[in-house]
C-alpha cells in the first residue's frame, strides 16, 4: 500500500470479535459492529 489520499483500507470487525455482548461502557453499544476507515499517509524508515 503506497501513501496517498487515494490509498486507504476498510476494515469491517464483527461484533463477536470486537465488544460483543458487553459493548464499551456506553460509547459502543452491545452487539455492534465496528468499521474502521484508515488512510495512509506517509511511511517512516
Amino acid at each position: 500500500m503506497n501513501p496517498g489520499p487515494l490509498h486507504h483500507s476498510k476494515l469491517i470487525i464483527p461484533s463477536h470479535i470486537a465488544h460483543g455482548l458487553t459493548g464499551d461502557m456506553n460509547k459502543i453499544p452491545p452487539l455492534s459492529t465496528l468499521v474502521i476507515d484508515l488512510h495512509l499517509i506517509g511511511l517512516k524508515k
